[in-house]
């Protein structure tokens, strides 16, 4: 934001440089942010939590109990730490008047306090949480708002679909589905929002996958912004949207930051607060490029975690077995493989960047 005003006030006198330039400064800007942020937040939530803390709050992991008896009063809401820092940073360096910007933030945000409230029940009452139905409300209702915004977008390019088309990679397709569009982007922020969530269990893989998706979106978000590279590539013109690299750059910036808090052994979890949000604004940056369809292919990892719970829960209740030793998949591969946390995150941030790879090379120019 101040960057809009200074270029409205003064115009090319404070052009601090193209996109890449502000986007690395955002990524600086918003790494230093988050340090700051984390040292001094950190050890309020430790005498919070010490404070709060019950012997409920890890029964449901009583199968692990030996093995996270170190983790059981490891303070979570960490993701206020990446979020404020992506936000002090954004007013700096994001031009915060972009239609884009605002539904992403708006849906970072939005779902960030779903997730601190659900953690704060938690963590101060007997209570689970927010009720699985009502949190269901609450991440489609989100995710319906992102939906109507960009069915009533005006920056799209003609001949790039309608506003309500579902574009397919690689083959170029678009296919209209009018109001029901809004409905579908509803569905993609639930998906995105409660597969992280559910990848967030092992120290640092979370933040780390998504980051590492982040920057994919962030090239993607520079070839979409751009008439000329959008054209060699035979993907949507989306007019404004290389503004969104700028806002992934403050973001990559601040996960990194805080994944020196997040890694093994994490001093911090980001909690519902942090997970919910990510997958809140993966989904809606992924929704806005019109490359959601994408996502099961970079965002491999999230469609395994989730995948492992339905099925574990689907078979248990149908057949009565459990498929797996134990869901998500990160529990079942540490419990019956023994892989150690930091092996499992490596090897799920490699196959990350694998599938990544993998979707590059279909891209024709």
């Amino acid at each position: 934001m101040l960057y809009s005003w200074l270029t409205m006030i003064f115009g090319s006198a404070c052009d601090t440089g193209n996109i890449t330039s502000r986007a690395a400064l955002a990524a600086l800007t918003a790494f230093a942010a988050s340090l700051m942020i984390g040292r001094r937040l950190i050890p309020m939530l430790n005498v919070w939590h010490n404070r709060c803390w019950r012997e409920k709050f890890f029964a449901r992991h009583q199968l692990l109990k030996d093995e996270t008896k170190v983790k059981d009063k490891t303070p979570a809401m960490g993701g206020i730490i990446f979020i404020s820092a992506l936000l002090v940073t954004s007013l700096i360096w994001v031009d915060m008047f972009n239609n884009y910007v605002q539904c992403v933030i708006f849906s970072m945000v939005a779902l960030s306090c779903v997730g601190f409230v659900d953690d704060w029940i938690k963590l101060t009452t007997e209570r689970d949480g927010i009720s699985a139905k009502r949190k269901f409300l609450l991440q489609s209702a989100i995710g319906g708002a992102i939906g109507l915004a960009l069915y009533l977008d005006n920056y799209i390019a003609p001949g790039s679909g309608d506003r309500s088309s579902i574009y397919l990679p690689f083959v170029g397709l678009a296919i209209g589905i009018g109001p029901l569009y809004v409905a579908w982007c509803a569905f993609i922020v639930n998906a995105t929002s409660n597969s992280t969530n559910l990848t967030d269990g092992v120290d640092g893989l979370a933040i780390g996958v998504i980051i590492i998706m982040a920057i994919a979106l962030g090239a993607l978000a520079c070839i979409t912004g751009s008439p000329g590279l959008s054209g060699s590539y035979s993907i949507p013109y989306i007019q404004k949207s290389s503004e969104l690299v700028v806002l992934i750059g403050g973001f990559v910036g601040a996960g990194l930051g805080f994944l020196t808090f997040n890694t093994y052994p994490a001093k911090v979890f980001m909690g519902d607060t942090g997970s919910l949000g990510l997958g809140g604004m993966i989904g809606s940056i992924a929704l806005i490029l019109r490359h959601e369809m994408i996502l099961p292919i970079i965002g491999v990892i999230l469609i395994v975690e989730c995948g492992s719970v339905i099925i574990q829960v689907f078979c248990f209740k149908m057949y009565g077995y459990r498929p797996f030793a134990m869901a998500p998949f990160h529990h079942h591969v540490k419990r019956k493989y023994g892989w150690h946390e930091q092996q499992i995150t490596t090897r799920f941030w490699t196959i990350t960047l694998l599938a990544i790879f993998l979707c590059m090379s279909f891209v024709k120019s």
